[in-house]
C-alpha cells in the first residue's frame, strides 16, 4: 500500500462508542466476493449516531457482559450489540433496520496502537470462526477511525444484510463470533499488519438470539419512541 494512502487522525472525545453503519447492500452468500460502497451521506448518518450514543457507552463500559438495545435518532438502525472478550471495549454490533424491522447488518471494532492510520476505503479478508473447526473467510470495509490518543478504533461492516429468521439459523447454536483480519495478495484488499498490532477478537453470543428478538419486537411496536440515542 502507497504512502499517500495513509491518513492523519481525527479526534473524537468519547472511547467507548458503537459505530453503525445504515446502509442497506444486497444479501451474499459466503462464496461471493461483498462489495463495499460507502456514500458521503451514510457517513454523514454515522457520525451523528456515534456522537449521539457515546455517553451511554462510557455508563456500560465497565460492565463485562451485556447486551446493548437501542435505536438511533438519526438513521434507521437499532444496535443490538456487545463488547468483545479479547479487547474489552470494541463492540460486535448487529445492525437491525427500524423500517422493517426485518433486516440485519453486523459491524465490529478493532482497536490498535500503530502510527499508521487506515482508510476509509480500505477492505480487508477477514476468518471468521463460531464454534471450533467452523470457519470462512469473507471481507469488510471500514467504515471510520477514531482517534483515541494513544490508540485508535476502527469500525468495520460487512456487506452481508440477512433477515432475522437467517441470523438466528446462522449465529443461535454458536458459542462465539471471533474474527481475525488476514494478509491476501488478492488485488484490492489491504494489509492489515500495515495498521493493526491486535487483528483478532472474540465475542460471546450464549445470550443473542433473546436479544435480538427482543429488539426485534420492540422495533415492531415502536417501543424506542422514549428511548432513542
Amino acid at each position: 500500500m502507497n504512502q499517500k494512502n495513509f491518513i492523519t487522525r481525527r479526534s473524537y472525545s468519547n472511547e467507548a462508542t458503537l459505530f453503525i453503519n445504515p446502509q442497506k447492500i444486497k444479501t451474499i452468500t459466503k462464496s461471493k466476493k461483498p462489495r463495499m460502497v460507502f456514500s458521503f451521506f451514510i457517513v454523514i448518518l454515522i457520525f451523528s449516531a456515534i456522537l449521539s450514543i457515546s455517553a451511554y457507552a462510557d455508563e456500560t463500559k465497565d460492565t463485562e457482559k451485556f447486551w446493548l438495545i437501542y435505536k438511533a435518532k438519526t438513521a434507521p438502525i437499532i444496535f443490538i450489540a456487545t463488547k468483545g472478550e479479547i479487547q474489552k471495549d470494541d463492540y460486535l454490533t448487529f445492525l437491525l433496520d427500524s423500517d422493517n424491522c426485518e433486516e440485519v447488518g453486523f459491524s465490529f471494532q478493532i482497536t490498535s496502537e500503530m502510527e499508521s492510520v487506515p482508510t476509509n476505503d480500505d477492505i480487508y479478508q477477514v476468518l471468521v470462526k463460531h464454534n471450533p473447526g467452523y470457519e470462512y473467510t469473507t471481507k469488510a470495509g471500514i467504515v471510520d477511525t477514531y482517534d483515541l490518543g494513544n490508540s485508535f478504533r476502527t469500525q468495520f461492516i460487512f456487506a452481508n444484510i440477512l433477515s432475522v429468521q437467517e441470523v438466528i439459523e446462522e449465529l443461535s447454536q454458536k458459542e462465539s463470533f471471533e474474527i481475525e483480519l488476514q494478509y491476501s495478495n488478492e488485488e484490492g484488499l489491504s494489509d492489515p499488519y500495515l495498521f493493526f498490532d491486535i487483528m483478532t477478537n472474540k465475542w460471546n453470543l450464549s445470550k443473542f438470539k433473546k436479544h435480538l428478538l427482543e429488539a426485534q419486537t420492540k422495533c415492531r411496536y415502536q417501543y424506542f419512541d422514549t428511548k432513542e440515542i
